[in-house]
């Protein structure tokens, strides 16, 4: 019987994908005043047109949002922020049963 192959994870993109989920929790607890400058900062620094925040925004602009508020608010992780994150995931993946 052949080993079961684990699957490969990008833990940068998982990490920045939960951080974006933090900036978004962050943002709705801020005030609209505070908002807004937020949306503002990010606007002008945002050089592609169809990504910056309007009244409605697409999926990609809400993502591209809110993993720029987390870079802002948080900065870049560390490598050591980063291994500490994997060695979260692989003990959630170890106590997760096989989907079986």
């Amino acid at each position: 019987m052949p080993h079961a192959v684990a699957p490969v994870v990008d833990v940068r993109a998982e990490f920045d994908a939960r951080q974006a989920v933090e900036a978004r929790a962050y943002f709705k607890e801020l005030d609209a005043p505070d908002q807004a400058v937020l949306i503002e900062r990010y606007n002008e620094q945002q050089g592609v047109g169809i990504l910056k925040v309007k009244k409605r925004a697409s999926l990609a602009t809400e993502a591209s949002f809110f993993r720029w508020l987390a870079r802002v608010t948080w900065g870049e992780p560390s490598a050591e922020t980063l291994l500490a994150f994997a060695q979260e995931m692989l003990g959630r993946a170890a106590t997760t049963p096989p989907p079986y």
